[in-house]
């Protein structure tokens, strides 16, 4: 396995574990039955994406605080469905 990247803090100019997991490309799929709003079941998407990433303190605290070697798992619904909900989330 290769080294994992290192994220330093965001206000430092370094960049996030959320832009690092944009980045990443997607390991696999899960599919599974769910109810909508109107309590109908319909087939969901999810895609599993994962990387080991090293975690930086802020630069002010390093020498007191070690680098965290982290396994980062991110999973989101593919589809336009999960955005339309993520905007009604957003407007509610």
């Amino acid at each position: 396995m290769s080294a994992p990247a290192s994220i330093g803090w965001q206000a430092m100019g370094g960049h996030t574990i959320a832009t690092e997991m944009e980045e990443t490309s997607v390991k696999g799929m899960h599919y599974m039955d769910v109810r909508d709003d109107k309590g109908e079941m319909t087939k969901a998407a999810l895609e599993i994406k994962f990387k080991r990433i090293a975690v930086l303190p802020p630069i002010g605290k390093q020498n007191r605080y070690p680098a965290l070697d982290l396994t980062v798992i991110h999973a989101g619904e593919r589809g336009a469905r999960a955005r339309s909900a993520m905007m009604a989330l957003r407007e509610g």
